[in-house]
Parts: structure tokens; C-alpha cells; sequence
């Protein structure tokens, strides 16, 4: 685990999609876990709820593993589970 500075286009992008705008209270660090303690994990959960997810639980599903698009990785964890919304399960039209 460790401090990192949020990057301005995420803090941007969650500021719209989580508070309405409000970019002055988006903070500007967090806290960030790296991919060998999450697969070291017993059990994996995952919450995929907003509209933008759907493309990436696709990728994160039906792309070869890679360092590239790090929660492809989690594919051969023996315990994982992805808990989603309708609108996120759905194939695109």
C-alpha cells in the first residue's frame, strides 16, 4: 500500500461523475493498493456499478491477461466475484 497523488483528468472525471461537479472537493491523494496484495487475497469482491463499467468488465472478462489492463490479471484468481448492475451485465446493443 501506498500515498499517491490522484492524477488531475481522474480527479476531473470523478468530480463529474461522483460529485456533481465539485472538483475543489475531490481530494487530491489516495490510497492505492498494489496487484500482488489483492491477488494474494483469499477472497476478491468487486463492485462494478456505474454506466462507464461496462466496457471495462468486458476487457477485465474476455481479453488475454496483462500488466497493460491490470484487472485482466484477476482472471485466474480461484476466488473472485463481480457484482454488478443490470445496465453493466447487459451486452451493448
Amino acid at each position: 500500500t501506498r500515498v499517491q497523488e490522484i492524477a488531475l483528468e481522474t480527479r476531473v472525471v470523478n468530480a463529474v461523475a461522483s460529485l456533481h461537479g465539485a472538483f475543489d472537493a475531490m481530494p487530491k491523494m489516495c490510497v492505492t493498493v498494489g496487484m500482488r496484495e489483492i491477488y494474494s487475497a483469499k477472497k476478491i469482491r468487486l463492485g462494478v456499478f456505474r454506466d462507464w463499467h461496462r466496457a471495462v468488465i468486458r476487457k477485465a472478462l474476455h481479453t488475454e491477461p496483462t500488466t497493460e489492463f491490470p484487472v485482466s490479471l484477476l482472471q485466474s484468481h480461484p476466488d473472485i466475484k463481480i457484482y454488478c448492475t443490470h445496465f453493466v451485465a447487459q451486452l451493448p446493443e
